[in-house]
């Protein structure tokens, strides 16, 4: 299969996802508590909520002929996001992560898109996505999302996703995270997301493996360019 670092340069175009939380509220009308979407994998009705709104984003890539980025429903798996949602137990990290890859692999490798849709592991902030005060600063950041990175990489996503932070301390943190030693960083543009501060988020850094098979993508405000942010991070 393709990796994930090969097809973005080959490709006219790479694809995305679109909401997924805001989908889940409005069009399902599923209540989703602090956005935790990895809830209704846990539930009949909302796995095929989750499994309608997936589908519909791969089968525009196959319609197409395109590859895709598609994020697991995990931004708030985290140790203190699953813990506000009941999910405390000593194995509930690895346990819901890897039920949320799970359930995209297998709905990949159903419709036939090995190769052309790419799972990406996300990472959210620790508390507030759009409130930067009570972030972590960059050193805690790295030591409190690595459980989860390390269960995600384990896990075989194509790249690791970090979208929607409100504190650049915080993403910084995140991107000095590496699955193995050697990684290549390219900046480029991203959907903009307003800050508290006003600024836009208007760049997104891929870090691809040089064995070609995992990446970091994170979101960060425009002020930071993504080479400062992994210059800074060691990279």
């Amino acid at each position: 299969m393709a990796s994930f670092a090969d097809r973005l340069k080959a490709a006219p175009v790479m694809l995305t996802d679109g909401g997924i939380e805001t989908r889940l509220i409005y069009e399902f009308n599923r209540p989703l508590p602090d956005f935790a979407s990895f809830l209704p994998l846990f539930d009949r009705e909302g796995r095929r909520a989750l499994a309608a709104i997936y589908r519909s984003y791969m089968e525009v890539a196959a319609d197409h002929d395109l590859p895709m980025q598609i994020g697991t429903p995990t931004w708030r798996a985290h140790p203190e996001g699953l813990a506000r949602q009941g999910f405390a137990a000593a194995g509930d990290l690895a346990r819901v992560n890897g039920e949320a890859v799970t359930f995209l692999a297998d709905m990949r490798r159903d419709l036939g898109l090995d190769g052309q849709i790419f799972i990406a592991g996300v990472i959210g902030p620790r508390r507030d996505g759009y409130d930067p005060h009570g972030a972590p600063d960059a050193a805690e950041a790295e030591t409190y999302h690595t459980p989860q990175v390390r269960v995600l990489a384990g896990l075989g996503v194509d790249l690791l996703y970090a979208p929607t932070f409100a504190s650049t301390e915080e993403l910084l943190g995140v991107a000095r995270l590496r699955c193995d030693r050697s990684a290549l960083c390219a900046g480029d543009r991203s959907r903009r997301t307003r800050t508290p501060a006003g600024r836009h988020a208007a760049r997104r850094c891929h870090c691809a493996h040089r064995r070609g098979r995992h990446a970091a993508a994170a979101s960060l405000p425009g002020r930071l360019r993504a080479s400062d942010a992994f210059q800074r991070g060691g990279g």
